[in-house]
């Protein structure tokens, strides 16, 4: 990357706006080397995010002068700018982890680990961190954290490549996109065939059996909703199998985050109204037409004829029973495979 010359930037293409291809390992590994270091952004905050976080300030200009002059991502600014933001914020909070991890001793005193500074790190930064680390509501939340990691006992196969990359890889291999339970299983089974854990079979059995269903089945639900059910409800902060990014909330249009997984991997913006919603606005559009009418009548003894068949509407919309209207809801749209050819230097 530092051998790039000023008129040289990679490529970086999306597909649901994660970085796909090789570009994608080169635009971590660049995130990895701006993540660790601690002038750009600070080790002493208690949490990436603001108001206790690093200030926005820091990566925006990080963004531009930094990451924008070498890549050139194939999708919006503010989407590529999210997904950096997301990947920084991960790969600095896993370089605290692993200082900590180093540097801690249980027989050294406090200030013992304050002195041992570690190279590179400014020493009221790092004194900072230590304080941080020792304070009892960080070593409770650090507690909870490995007692719900415990709890994981499904490991997977995928090394290091991000889920964004696997999944497409396999698109270019069988030529359509993959539900997330077919990342599953490609995600948990050996190269011998077996799967890593009894569990992940169990699973893997469910999933493939609901596919096998709903291919027989058109007017079912979609192997996406029906594999939801499969997996249970998500944690607040991920949903499993879509990669970086993917949480229930921008993910589901549903309230129960159960069957309702939308046809684009990631959906950024969702919207679900209930039918008793749409009552309600039925309802203040009806007093609203009512007041109107009687306004006209009123003042002026008639309906204005170019008003007619709005009145018109409104008294034909009050006789239509049991229709359900759904609203149309945002997608993220896909790059497909169209850019699949596109990873290079320019």
């Amino acid at each position: 990357m530092d051998n790039l010359t000023r008129d040289e930037q990679v490529v970086v293409n999306f597909e649901d706006q994660q970085a796909i291809g090789k570009s994608q390992g080169l635009l971590a590994g660049y995130l990895g080397t701006l993540a660790v270091d601690c002038k750009l952004f600070p080790i002493n905050f208690s949490k990436w995010s603001e108001p206790l976080g690093i200030p926005r300030s820091r990566f925006e200009e990080c963004f531009s002068n930094l990451l924008k002059p070498k890549f050139h991502f194939k999708i919006s600014e503010g989407i590529a700018k999210l997904y950096c933001k997301l990947s920084l914020a991960k790969k600095w909070s896993q370089h605290r982890i692993k200082l900590w991890n180093e540097f801690y001793d249980p027989c050294m005193s406090r200030q013992a680990i304050i002195d041992n500074v570690s190279v590179g790190i400014d020493r009221d930064q790092w004194a900072s961190f230590i304080q941080y680390r020792f304070l009892p509501s960080t070593m409770e939340m650090c507690r909870r954290n490995k007692e719900v990691r415990k709890k994981q006992t499904i490991l997977h196969i995928g090394g290091s490549k991000p889920i964004s990359r696997k999944r497409h890889e396999i698109f270019l291999q069988i030529g359509r996109k993959i539900s997330r339970g077919e990342i599953y299983i490609a995600t948990h089974k050996k190269k011998d065939g077996s799967f890593v854990t009894d569990e992940a079979r169990n699973i893997a059995e469910q999933i493939e059996l609901l596919m096998t269903q709903n291919e027989k089945d058109e007017s079912g639900p979609s192997t996406n909703d029906a594999i939801g059910k499969v997996f249970g409800e998500e944690h607040s902060g991920r949903v499993r199998c879509l990669g970086m990014g993917a949480t229930p909330t921008n993910t589901f249009r549903g309230a129960n985050h159960l069957g309702q997984f939308a046809n684009s991997s990631i959906s950024m913006s969702s919207t679900n109204y209930s039918q008793a919603d749409f009552k309600r606005l039925e309802s203040k559009f009806d007093g609203t037409l009512t007041a109107l009418k009687a306004y006209f009548l009123s003042k002026e003894g008639r309906i204005p004829a170019e008003l007619t068949s709005i009145f018109d509407h409104g008294a034909q919309a009050n006789d239509v029973e049991n229709e359900i209207i759904t609203p149309a809801t945002g997608r993220a749209s896909s790059s497909g495979g169209s850019n699949e050819n596109c990873e290079d230097i320019v």
